[in-house]
């Protein structure tokens, strides 16, 4: 699989160069996303709360996951309660982002690229497991997005 920027507020999923997926921002300024998977299905990523630091993952109304920002500087994707991932921040310097299971096995890693052409990202994607949904890979794609937008706030 790999990552396509279309343009600063669409990300493509591709799998063999066919566009599986999409990671939409319907705006630049507000941390709602939404991702679009084949057969038309949406899920909606949107804030639990003005000011909390946890993002509802919803699909047809009903909330099926949740992605929170942990007081370690980690990210915690969490699916109906029963699957749970933690993205962090491994090589400070190279920016490489690393999503592991509850077993600590790193199942997905992201290396952001800043393009000073386009003033925008790209990005490097590792999949280390074989049966990892779209929905998963760009759901920590968010998750990286969102831990750059914090670093950045910071800084």
């Amino acid at each position: 699989m790999d990552i396509k920027v279309i343009n600063k507020k669409t990300i493509a999923l591709l799998d063999h160069n066919e566009e599986t997926a999409r990671l939409v921002y319907p705006s630049s300024f507000k941390t709602d996303a939404n991702i679009l998977l084949p057969n038309n299905d949406e899920y909606k990523i949107i804030p639990s709360g003005f000011f909390s630091s946890k993002m509802n993952i919803v699909h047809k109304g009903e909330v099926v996951g949740s992605i929170t920002s942990t007081m370690k500087g980690n990210i915690e994707l969490s699916f109906n309660d029963e699957f749970k991932y933690t993205l962090k921040l491994t090589k400070w310097f190279k920016s490489e982002y690393v999503l592991y299971n509850d077993n600590k096995e790193n199942i997905i890693s992201v290396t952001p690229k800043f393009s000073w052409n386009n003033f925008s990202y790209n990005y490097a994607l590792k999949i280390k497991s074989t049966n990892v949904c779209p929905l998963l890979v760009l759901a920590c794609l968010y998750s990286v997005n969102y831990m750059i937008q914090l670093m950045s706030a910071i800084a």
